[in-house]
């Protein structure tokens, strides 16, 4: 993690994988008000005008918070011809009963369709086992794909990711996109 206190934004590396060409994801986290963070091996801490937080819940200070992903724009390899969105397909890990929202723009505008989904309601049992001693099939972490009908036409695409985090974890995995190449511009 990478702190930057006068722009209130935490740079946030995973650096467990890094991709192809050796790069490594960042996450942005912003509106961040902390002055100072100390990393353990198995523990973050933020120092912040009234304390310390404890980076170990999914939760900001006891409320849930809005996590926003948005990727960068495509052309699919062709940047003069439109494309046709015809679905999306994400693959979620966490979040059961979790409500959110894929967001598709086209040609860097600020105006995206909206395709509200719900991941269903799965309960996992503690240790495999549910109250009555009857085995579970649960591995303990909730994994759904969402397929939602799209549409919309452009030169380049934008996919966004939006939801409400409030105690569970919540982290989209895979995102296929489905698009149809149309007619030269």
């Amino acid at each position: 993690m990478l702190l930057f206190p006068s722009f209130e934004r935490i740079y946030c590396f995973d650096t467990r994988a890094p991709l192809q060409n050796g790069a490594l994801r960042v996450t942005i986290w912003d509106a961040q008000t902390h002055t100072n963070m100390l990393a353990l091996p198995n523990a973050v801490y933020f120092a912040q005008t009234d304390g310390i937080a404890d980076y170990a819940t999914h939760q900001d200070n006891g409320s849930s918070y809005r996590m926003k992903y948005f990727t960068t724009y495509f052309d699919f390899g062709s940047a003069s011809q439109f494309k046709i969105l015809k679905r999306l397909a994400t693959t979620v890990i966490g979040g059961s009963g979790q409500d959110f929202v894929l967001k598709a723009g086209f040609d860097y505008t600020d105006s995206y369709q909206s395709y509200p989904a719900t991941l269903s309601t799965k309960t996992v049992s503690e240790y495999g086992e549910d109250e009555y001693n009857v085995a579970e099939y649960e591995s303990g972490t909730l994994v759904e794909v969402v397929r939602s009908a799209s549409g919309g036409t452009g030169n380049v695409l934008q996919i966004g990711f939006e939801s409400n985090v409030n105690g569970a974890e919540l982290s989209l995995q895979k995102l296929d996109i489905f698009v149809k190449q149309g007619r030269v511009f």
